[in-house]
This record gives structure tokens, sequence and C-alpha cells, in this order.
């Protein structure tokens, strides 16, 4: 893989932490109870969850890789 186009062990393991709490919490926020009695709700909601949440964290970390490497020398001020 090229190195523009790699993520990092570390953001790795932050987002396979993170994002099944996520998960799990936006499926109780959009379902309620009904989510321990429905098998389908997570058959359904959790690819269509995960899939663009995956895409989106992807991305950002690509974009801030490249904003570092194209703005690397900048101090903060």
């Amino acid at each position: 893989m090229r190195q523009w186009a790699s993520v990092g062990k570390l953001e790795w393991y932050a987002f396979l932490a993170t994002a099944p709490i996520l998960w799990i919490a936006l499926n109780y926020l959009l379902f309620e109870e009904e989510i321990f009695r429905d098998p389908q709700i997570w058959l359904l909601s959790i690819p269509l969850i995960c899939l663009p949440g995956l895409v989106a964290w992807y991305l950002h970390c690509l974009l801030n890789r490249r904003l570092r490497q194209a703005f690397g020398t900048l101090d903060q001020t």
C-alpha cells in the first residue's frame, strides 16, 4: 500500500476501541428498547452505520496525514 494511503496502528486501535461503543449508543438512541427484542435491527443497522462511519474516518485520517505532510513546517501560534 502506498505511504500516503496507509493508516497507522494506533489510529486503527483507537477506531476499533471507540467505534463499537458509538454504534451501540446510536442504535439505542434510534431504536430504544427495541434493539434488545428484534435481531433484524442489528443485522440492518450495524452495516448501515459502520460502512459510512468507516469511510468517513478513513478519509479523515488520510486528509489529516496529507495536511501534516504539506504544512509540517508551520508552527502553531
